[in-house]
């Protein structure tokens, strides 16, 4: 697999928002795969991407299938590319389960993309991704 084959930007945001998970952060990664705490610090940070010979590491620790992580870094095609064999039926409804599960996270990393965009942007606003309840109004946060 080259280089131009995949995004590191998007093996980054992967591990970035994996971390962000209940009961992960990026020391338990870290630890998981046996590099130091600065090493998974530089990956969420954009500074470093991991060499592909340990995604296989990385899939296991965080609980995603092999698909479903070259999907999130290479695209839709990535099955293709790296020449699988095509699913029978059993395999065809996981791959779908996969897919749902990979949407999923997609959806949940472009929120957290849209709510630091708004922070950015305009800070005196409530998050439009919290529920109702949670809101607060900009004129009770100056408060």
């Amino acid at each position: 697999m080259s280089d131009s084959d995949y995004n590191s930007d998007v093996v980054n945001a992967v591990i970035a928002e994996a971390v962000k998970r209940p009961g992960w952060n990026q020391a338990r990664l870290a630890r998981a795969l046996n590099v130091r705490p600065q090493t998974v610090n530089k990956w969420v940070k954009g500074e470093n991407t991991p060499p592909h010979e340990r995604w296989a590491d990385i899939e296991g620790a965080l609980g995603l299938t092999p698909r479903t992580f070259y999907r999130l870094v290479m695209g839709d095609d990535a099955v293709e590319k790296l020449g699988l064999p095509k699913a029978d039926e059993e395999m065809a409804l996981a791959a779908v389960n996969e897919r749902i599960d990979e949407l999923s996270f997609r959806v949940r990393l472009l929120e957290t993309r849209i709510v630091e965009l708004l922070d950015v942007l305009a800070p005196d606003r409530p998050n439009p991704l919290a529920p109702r309840d949670a809101q607060v109004s900009p004129r009770a946060r100056r408060a």
